[in-house]
This record gives C-alpha cells, structure tokens and sequence, in this order.
C-alpha cells in the first residue's frame, strides 16, 4: 500500500507545481481590480472612495429587496382581498404597476455616495434583524392603510364590478375588471 503524503511532501510539491505555471505580475499603474491600491499618491484618498462607493452599493441594494418585499406582500393581500371580493384586475393594472416598480428600481440605481464616509457601517447581509423589523414595521404599516382603504371602498364596489372566480374576462372590458357577458 502507498505511503499517505506528509504535509511538508505535499507543500513541497505544490512549490514546485507553482514554480512551474506562469505568473502574471501586476505592474504599479496596469488596470486591475487592484489598481485603487495601487495608486502613488501618498493619501488613502482612493481606498476611501471605494469604500463609499461600496457602501452606497450595498445600501441602494438593500433599499431594492425591501421595496421589493413590500411590493410582494401587499400585492399578495391586495390580489386575495379583492378575489374574495369577486374583483379580478386587469392585464394593464398590473403591467402597469410592475412598470412603476421597475422606473422606481431604475431612479434608484442613480444613487450617489455621502461625501463622507458614515461613522456606522451599514448591515453586511439582507437576512438581519435590522432589515426584517424594517420591512415587518413598513408591512405592518401598509397592511393598516389597506384594511382601511378596503373597508371605506367596499360599500362603493358594484355589481357589474363582481364576478365569479371561473369567469372570464371579456377583452374590451379586462381593463376594468368587468366579466364577460354570460353566452
């Protein structure tokens, strides 16, 4: 049987693996993902840059997942809430929302970092107690607004507006969620 590798056998034989391939050397001045370090100013002017840049990154990401959480989770209450209402919406209304959310994405991706950087780091993961009590409060806090908007819309809801869940939607009336005439 073969004799296991010692561990100064294996390192040795990974210095000569090693010094076999070819290395690259980056030179002071090539553009590389290190070339901020790299810089001959004497100033750590642009590390700091890249940490602003970094941090307005990742908060403007994390501005997006909850947006984007609230948006799922209202949207979920809203659709079911008026489901068992017997209000089906439209194609149109909901392009139309999921484009507002996209333009709202978009205005968002134009951030730009503080001047300075914040004496607080800002939360390295999205699965954090600071961002679920965040998006819980602000979930709470809609789901408030919509019970109340659904319970002062409800005595104006009309007939024509409701329909039965196997209905289908006439085409010149999906918009406003009116089914189609029975046959």
């Amino acid at each position: 049987a073969a004799k296991p590798k010692t561990l100064k056998e294996l390192q040795r034989e990974m210095e000569r693996e090693m010094a076999r391939q070819d290395v690259t050397i980056v030179r002071l001045g090539d553009a590389s993902i290190a070339s901020p370090f790299t810089c001959r100013q004497t100033s750590i002017f642009p590390t700091t840059k890249i940490v602003q840049q970094g941090r307005c990154t990742l908060v403007t990401m994390m501005q997006i997942f909850k947006i984007q959480a609230l948006s799922c989770l209202t949207l979920a209450y809203c659709l079911s809430a008026l489901y068992l209402d017997g209000v089906k919406l439209g194609d149109q209304q909901l392009m139309l929302s999921g484009v507002f959310s996209a333009i709202l994405f978009l205005l968002l991706s134009h951030a730009k970092p503080l001047d300075t950087l914040a004496p607080n780091r800002p939360p390295s993961t999205i699965c954090c107690l600071y961002m679920t009590l965040t998006v819980a409060g602000q979930f709470g806090l809609h789901m408030n607004l919509l019970f109340s908007a659904i319970a002062l819309a409800r005595p104006h809801l009309k007939a024509a507006w409701v329909c039965s869940p196997e209905s289908e939607l006439s085409v010149s009336n999906k918009a406003d969620g009116i089914p189609a005439p029975p046959s």
